[in-house]
C-alpha cells in the first residue's frame, strides 16, 4: 500500500515502479489462486522494459510475473536479454531459464545454467561466501535440464559435485537439504533406484518429504515392501505435524507425497484399483492445493503424471492418454509425460499420437531421448 502511494505520487520514476511491482509479487503466497496481483505486477514492469530494455529490475520481474505455463510466452523477450544486461551476476543469468522451462526449452534451461553456475561459483570464490544458496540453486536446475534432455552422465556429474559440497560444508542444513534434493530427483528420472534408509525423524534427512517419498519410491520399485509402508507412515506424520501447526501448504504436500508412495506400494503388490484410486487422489490434490512449478517439480514426481503412469502399467491406456495430456498442461513438454504419452497412444492404437510425441522428442534441441 505504501509503495502503491508512492507510485501514484511519483509515476514516471522508474525504481519507485520496479519496487511497487516487487512489492506486488512479494504478497503473493504459496497456493493462492488468481493472476491479478501477478497481471498488475507485469503491466507495471512492462512499461519500464518498453522505455528502457536495459533496466535490470523489469526484465526480473517480468519473469516473475509470468512465471508460470499459461502466461510465460509473454515474458520470453524479456527472458531473451535479461541475461545480457548484467552478464556478471549469477542471478540475472539463471532467471531466464524459468520462462525456458516453463515451456519446455531444455536446451536454453541447460546452457542459462551452466552459465549462472559458473557466475555463482566465481563470486563466491571471490567474496568467500558461503556455498548453498545461488550455486546450489542453478546446479540443481542444470541437473534436472540434463535429466529432461536424458543427458543422464551429464546429470550424474552435477550431483557429483553437489555431494562435494556436501562434503565440503558438514552441518549445513541448506546445503544437505539441496543434494538431497538432486539425489531423490536423479532417482525417480533415472529409474536407477538405490538402496536407502529413513534418517531419524529429527534429523534434516530425517525430515524431508521428497527425499522420504523418493525412498519409498524406491523402496516400491525394489520390492522393498516394508520400506515402501515405512516411508507412507513417515510422510502421514509429517504431514499432520504441518496441520497442527497451521502449515496448511506443508500438510497438502506431503499428503500428495504419502499417497504417491502408497500408490507404487499397491501397484508393485499388484492391486492395480487401489493403486489408481491412490494416485488419482493425488493427482487431485495437486491440481488443487498446489501451485503451478516455478522450478523444478515439487512434488518431484509430478502427481498428475504418477497417475497417468499407473493408469498405463494397470493396462488402461486411453485412459493414460488423458492423464498424461493433463500433467503435460502442469508441466509442459516434460519428457518423461512425452515418452508415457506415446507408449500410451501406441498401445491404444492411437498412432497419430504416438508418431507426434516420438517425432518431438526426436527433435528437441540437444536431447538424447
Amino acid at each position: 500500500e505504501f509503495m502503491a502511494g508512492m507510485h501514484e505520487r511519483w509515476p514516471d520514476d522508474d525504481e519507485i515502479a520496479i519496487f511497487y511491482a516487487l512489492s506486488l509479487l512479494g504478497t503473493v503466497r504459496p497456493g493462492d489462486r488468481g493472476f491479478r496481483r501477478q497481471a498488475l505486477a507485469a503491466s507495471i514492469a512492462q512499461a519500464v522494459f518498453a522505455e528502457n530494455p536495459n533496466h535490470p529490475g523489469a526484465a526480473h520481474f517480468i519473469i516473475h510475473s509470468f512465471d508460470d505455463p499459461d502466461h510465460a510466452i509473454l515474458a520470453l523477450p524479456a527472458a531473451r536479454v535479461y541475461a545480457d544486461i548484467a552478464p556478471a551476476a549469477a542471478h540475472a543469468l539463471h532467471m531466464p531459464s524459468h520462462i525456458f522451462l516453463q515451456l519446455g526449452m531444455w536446451q536454453d534451461v541447460k546452457n542459462s545454467n551452466i552459465d549462472a553456475y559458473a557466475a555463482a561459483v566465481a563470486v563466491n570464490a571471490k567474496y568467500g561466501l558461503a556455498e548453498g544458496r545461488e550455486d546450489f540453486h542453478t546446479l540443481s536446475w542444470l541437473a534436472y535440464a540434463n535429466l529432461m534432455l536424458g543427458q543422464y552422465e551429464a546429470a550424474a556429474a552435477d550431483l557429483q559435485k553437489a555431494a562435494a559440497t556436501v562434503d565440503r560444508n558438514p552441518g549445513s542444513d541448506r546445503v544437505l537439504n539441496g543434494y538431497l534434493d538432486m539425489r531423490g530427483r536423479h532417482m525417480i528420472e533415472t529409474g536407477e533406484w538405490e538402496a536407502a534408509d529413513l534418517a531419524p525423524v529429527d534429523s534434516a534427512e530425517g525430515r524431508h518429504g521428497n527425499w522420504i517419498a523418493a525412498v519409498g519410491m524406491s523402496a516400491a520399485h525394489r520390492g522393498d515392501q516394508d520400506g515402501a509402508k515405512a516411508a507412507v507412515t513417515r510422510l502421514n506424520a509429517l504431514a499432520r505435524e504441518a496441520e497442527s501447526a497451521g502449515d496448511t501448504y506443508n500438510y497438502w504436500q506431503n499428503t500428495i507425497l504419502e499417497n504417491q508412495v502408497l500408490a507404487l506400494t499397491l501397484l508393485k503388490n499388484g492391486d492395480h484399483e487401489e493403486a489408481v484410486s491412490a494416485a488419482r487422489h493425488a493427482a487431485e490434490l495437486e491440481v488443487q492445493y498446489m501451485r503451478v512449478p516455478s522450478g523444478p517439480p515439487k512434488p518431484m514426481k509430478p502427481a498428475s503424471e504418477l497417475y497417468a503412469d499407473i493408469l498405463l502399467a494397470a493396462n488402461r491406456p486411453e485412459q493414460a492418454i488423458d492423464a498424461y495430456e493433463r500433467a503435460l498442461q502442469w508441466v509442459p513438454q516434460r519428457t518423461p509425460s512425452m515418452r508415457g504419452l506415446a507408449a500410451a497412444a501406441a498401445k491404444s492404437g492411437d498412432t497419430a499420437t504416438a508418431d507426434e510425441m516420438n517425432q518431438r522428442l526426436r527433435s528437441m534441441p540437444g536431447a538424447k531421448l
